[in-house]
């Protein structure tokens, strides 16, 4: 199970459905909220969407893989679905209710392009989240101009409206030390501190655990460098065995 980052869509994964379907039965979607996937109109959790999802398409139990945003999401859904969850790879990666002066940074980074989105309408979200939130960690143009187009057809909803997405409770950061499932936390030489931070986080509350730093890429790492990540993806679900 493939979960896409912020401002994007499945395509977020483009780089990898295809090597990863030739092995493996996979399954990328759209977040509520992004894609295809209406917006959202009442109370919700990314957790209890993808349990519904995996109920739809006939998932018992599953690897969840997620990038950056998604990351959060693959955490929440590993902390609420024990059971269903083989293993947790989290790229880029992100904790839910972890708190620090890195966290504190970043949100004001969202928090500009939400502004501006709210100033100057959805067109100008794809230039503002690259500027505000990518532009220190991109480290090839061809990747970032991949994100961006894909950043360019979002909606921009969760930047102008309150969401009414609910919080995973007790928060995923707060218990780490119980995600029983099998974990990698990869991060990039070049990646924005705060996921880097977040990466040791992982790798230093969660029991299963281990934390792998790519070389000469940034938060686009799966992008950028998607050979050597593909491989080092596979490796790591090739030993965790989804039954």
């Amino acid at each position: 199970m493939l979960i896409h980052g912020n401002a994007g869509d499945r395509r977020h994964w483009d780089f990898q459905f295809d090597e990863l379907a030739a092995a493996f039965r996979v399954l990328r979607y759209d977040v509520r909220g992004f894609g295809r996937s209406p917006t959202p109109s009442g109370r919700y959790t990314d957790h209890d969407d993808l349990a519904a999802l995996f109920d739809a398409v006939g998932f018992e139990k599953a690897h969840v893989v997620g990038w950056s945003m998604g990351a959060g999401i693959a955490i929440d859904f590993a902390m609420a679905y024990p059971g269903r969850t083989a293993s947790v790879v989290a790229i880029g990666p992100w904790v839910n209710g972890h708190a620090s002066p890195l966290v504190d940074a970043f949100l004001e980074r969202l928090r500009k392009v939400a502004r501006t989105v709210r100033a100057e309408g959805s067109g100008a979200g794809a230039d503002a989240f690259m500027r505000y939130v990518l532009a220190d960690t991109v480290c090839d143009d061809a990747a970032a101009d991949f994100v961006r187009r894909i950043a360019g057809e979002y909606s921009w909803w969760a930047m102008s409206n309150r969401s009414p997405r609910a919080a995973l409770e007790p928060s995923a950061a707060s218990r780490l030390d119980r995600l029983a499932a099998p974990t990698l936390a990869v991060t990039a030489e070049y990646d924005l501190d705060v996921f880097r931070e977040t990466a040791r986080l992982i790798d230093s509350a969660v029991p299963d655990s281990r934390c792998v730093t790519m070389g000469g890429t940034g938060h686009l790492m799966h992008i950028e460098k998607a050979a050597e990540f593909n491989a080092l993806l596979t490796k790591f679900l090739r030993s965790s065995p989804a039954a």
